[in-house]
């Protein structure tokens, strides 16, 4: 249905789509938290990763067209589907360090974000594109894209080290 209604049948839908995708799935991650009132199971460093990857594409899509979707759904949706994504990534973060932070366990969340942030930084100040014409933009892009390819580590370090996965 969205497909239809805002696309015009281009390639570049899918950029659209999959942060659709994610945003839901940030959705989920949120209402579960929320509802079973703990926050046993999800990672504090993923969710932080996740803020800061939402932080750096919004600083690359906002002002600028260069990674935009070329169809109809880069004129708004996909700002507006990462914006929200933003906001569930950040209200998450929220939901561990303060309201449940009582269920949180450190001790199992234990990846280290320096193996997170740095690398990709370094590559994507080494290795980006030039869509938008401005090479601050266009290294939070990339930024945005080799760290969000690597963010789940945590989650699965976690994952792994409470041998248990919460249902949903």
């Amino acid at each position: 249905v969205v497909f239809w209604f805002f696309s015009d049948g281009d390639f570049s839908f899918l950029l659209t789509l999959a942060s659709l995708i994610s945003m839901f799935g940030f959705l989920m991650v949120a209402v579960k938290v929320s509802s079973s009132k703990s926050c046993k199971g999800v990672s504090l460093i993923m969710s932080e990763a996740y803020v800061v990857v939402s932080v750096c594409r919004l600083c690359s899509i906002i002002p600028y067209e260069g990674y935009l979707p070329y169809d109809k759904s880069g004129d708004w949706l996909y700002q507006t589907v990462e914006a929200v994504t933003f906001c569930l990534a950040g209200s998450i973060v929220y939901l561990i360090r303060v309201q449940f932070a009582e269920t949180y366990d450190p001790t199992l969340d234990t990846f280290k974000r320096v193996y997170l942030f740095p690398p990709a930084l370094v590559l994507a100040v080494l290795f980006h594109p030039s869509l938008n014409a401005f090479m601050p933009a266009d290294i939070c892009w990339t930024f945005a894209l080799y760290l969000e390819s690597i963010t789940v580590l945590p989650q699965l370090v976690l994952f792994q080290k409470a041998a248990e996965v919460e249902d949903f």
